[in-house]
């Protein structure tokens, strides 16, 4: 989160290092946290792994780790929700390829991000469409994208994304969670939805009549069904008594769209973006209208352990190998329940026993680091780096703490089963903080603000941010 630093990689680390020649233990850390309102928490990752025989810089895979590394912002000042809380968020995303560039869209980012490899990013600023809406949509139909959210009440359209040049198309109505779809054949869909009573709906679009609705919205899901579906239900601490008391109920909401060989994968979110079991299950049907059937598989999309957790609100989409991925909303929940961050799996169709295909994403050792697109061979079912952690609780000093509540070891005890791991910390003193000048990196220690941690291996290390 935050500051960033350049990644090595495996288009910018130089050979020659006396380590490459020989060395066939090596490790790395992870520079994890950055934290809000401008105190600097970090935790590392140490990772092991064994070479089979010298890596050279041509033959290093482009890793990453979740939560992605994006510049996400502070929430604005009159954002009605977060009422002026010092916090970042980005979630319910949706990702483009197109023409070998990567574009990501999601709530509250103040643009939109482009990339080659998925793994580094640039935030485009644009005009013409308002940036700090929730849930976006995208479609490319040729060299003509469309754009709608669950603010603007509009449709945005643009030739040149890079440009960051849009311009209103036409007015919309309120539609929560929008999500745009065009077909094979290129007949465009709308589907939307978010309440804790109501269906998720679909409709076809008329370009010909600059994208009226095409007849009346049909109900396609028809709502959430918590006794034959128990992931649908809230099962965080006290969920009964906030029903109770506030009349919180389980959400459903974040209806995407994806096809593959003649299915439409009708994907929704449930039971809140705030739970850290917020999931991602689906409905198939062989039209894009319905009528729909539950998969039984659901939730395919789930991540309720870890460093971060959640795996909801996702976008599933192919990359320039054909090959599936999903973008996901993921928890912070510090200082605002609403603040997020972005996951990216691996996601792919598996057969299942009776030979239909479902829908899947491999969220399976997540936190730990991944492989970029394009370097595994079937990322659905393996795309770990091979890296292990053994840093994991070892004995740690640092130059300073902030108090006693965030101590070196909260850096390095990354299954804290006592609480999420989010919101546990290690924060340098300020005295420290404001010694950085010249003397180290952003993104990692300066020449104040140290750690040491003892982990009991001859592992040379380097740093990797995540988001």
């Amino acid at each position: 989160m935050g500051d960033k630093q350049p990644l090595e990689n495996a288009t910018t680390r130089k050979p020659g290092f006396q380590w490459e020649n020989d060395l066939r233990v090596w490790g790395e850390r992870m520079l994890l946290r950055s934290r809000s309102r401008g105190k600097r928490g970090c935790g590392f990752f140490a990772l092991l792994a064994i070479l089979s025989s010298t890596l050279h810089a041509a033959e290093r895979p482009l890793t990453y780790c979740n939560p992605i590394d994006l510049p996400y912002h502070f929430a604005l000042a009159d954002n009605e929700l977060t009422k002026g809380a010092s916090l970042r968020e980005a979630a319910d995303p949706t990702l483009i390829h197109h023409k070998g560039t990567y574009w990501l869209f999601a709530s509250k980012v103040g643009g939109y991000f482009r990339s080659k490899d998925m793994v580094h990013w640039d935030l485009v600023k644009p005009t013409g469409f308002p940036t700090e809406g929730y849930a976006p949509s995208v479609v490319v139909i040729g060299d003509t994208w469309l754009m709608t959210h669950s603010i603007g009440k509009a449709l945005y359209t643009t030739g040149d994304p890079a440009s960051g040049k849009w311009t209103k198309l036409r007015d919309f109505p309120y539609y929560a969670d929008p999500e745009l779809f065009v077909d094979d054949d290129g007949r465009i869909y709308l589907y939307w939805g978010s309440s804790p009573d109501q269906p998720i709906f679909g409709v076809e679009l008329d370009p010909k009549r600059n994208y009226e609705l095409v007849g009346e919205p049909k109900p396609l899901i028809p709502g959430l069904d918590t006794i034959r579906h128990g992931w649908e239900a809230r099962n965080q601490l006290d969920s009964d008594g906030q029903i109770r008391d506030f009349g919180y109920k389980p959400w459903m909401e974040g209806a995407t769209m994806i096809k593959n060989e003649g299915v439409y994968y009708l994907q929704y979110s449930a039971p809140g973006t705030e739970m850290p079991v917020y999931a991602d299950g689906a409905y198939t049907a062989s039209s894009p209208l319905g009528p729909y059937t539950y998969a039984a598989y659901s939730p395919f999309s789930y991540k309720p352990t870890g460093y971060i957790t959640s795996a909801g609100h996702g976008s599933t989409f192919r990359d320039g190998n054909q090959q599936a991925w999903r973008l996901v909303s993921q928890l912070v929940g510090v200082r605002f329940m609403f603040e997020r961050r972005l996951g990216l799996y691996p996601a792919g169709f598996a057969r299942s026993g009776d030979g239909s295909k479902q829908i899947v994403c491999n969220t399976y050792l997540g936190d730990y680091p991944q492989l970029a697109p394009g370097f595994a061979k079937s990322p659905a079912t393996d795309n770990l780096a091979g890296w292990m952690l053994v840093s994991l609780k070892k004995s740690a000093t640092a130059s300073s703490s902030l108090d006693a509540k965030h101590p070196p070891s909260l850096a390095f005890d990354e299954d804290n089963q006592g609480s999420q791991n989010m919101d546990v910390v290690w924060i340098v003193h300020e005295a420290d903080r404001f010694q950085m000048g010249g003397g180290g990196r952003m993104g990692g220690p300066s020449s104040a603000e140290r750690w040491q941690v003892l982990l009991l291996h001859d592992c040379p290390a380097r740093q990797h941010q995540r988001g």
